[in-house]
């Protein structure tokens, strides 16, 4: 039997959204004061793109959808080796202006209930439809989280309180993010899976 081995962010978010999603709607329930079980997960959408290039925003690292509860998590991962990460002058995640953009931009195109970009025909706005078909549109909470892979040092057994900022403005405080400790100890490569 092989093993598929994982290295960095897209891999520790695949293994929490298989292996460890009991602990991430455990901590988002106590971050966005909902009672979450995997059973209110209706669909989970693993990096849906935005697109890449110029007018383009890149890709969520999740999605993670509770129709019955009407709401949508818009999911970004980091990790202990993220340059986005800093606690030089505390605890700080910054996210570029692609990632904040994307959570905007879907936020809004949920509410409106209708792509909410330009031009009328492009990749873009194709994948913003069919990623609508799978969020619902309309009268849908949306919840911005940061999924942090954190290492902790010995004795250390807080979870931080975390600010997010954006990298082009460090003073523009992202208020409406909520960041989600996952306790990682495991090594840097891991297994995912077997074949």
């Amino acid at each position: 039997m092989g093993e598929v081995i994982g290295y960095g962010e897209d891999s520790l978010t695949y293994w929490a959204l298989t292996q460890g999603l009991d602990e991430v709607l455990k901590k988002l329930s106590i971050k966005t004061k909902d009672a979450l079980e995997k059973k209110d997960i209706t669909t989970i959408l693993y990096r849906p793109s935005l697109g890449r290039g110029r007018g383009c925003y890149g890709e969520f690292d999740a999605i993670l959808v509770a129709k019955e509860k009407k709401k949508v998590y818009l999911i970004e991962s980091k990790w202990w080796r993220s340059k986005e990460i800093t606690t030089r002058y505390g605890e700080r995640v910054e996210l570029r202006d692609a990632q904040y953009k994307r959570h905007n931009i879907l936020e809004r195109s949920i509410k409106k209930k209708s792509p909410d970009t330009s031009p009328s025909k492009s990749l873009l706005k194709e994948n913003l439809e069919k990623m609508l078909e799978y969020t619902g549109k309309g009268d849908i909470a949306v919840e911005n989280v940061i999924l942090l892979f954190w290492r902790r040092k010995d004795g250390d057994g807080k979870d931080k309180s975390w600010t997010v900022n954006l990298k082009s403005n460090k003073d523009k405080k992202l208020v409406n993010f909520h960041v989600i400790e996952i306790d990682w100890m495991g090594e840097d490569f891991f297994t995912l899976g077997h074949y």
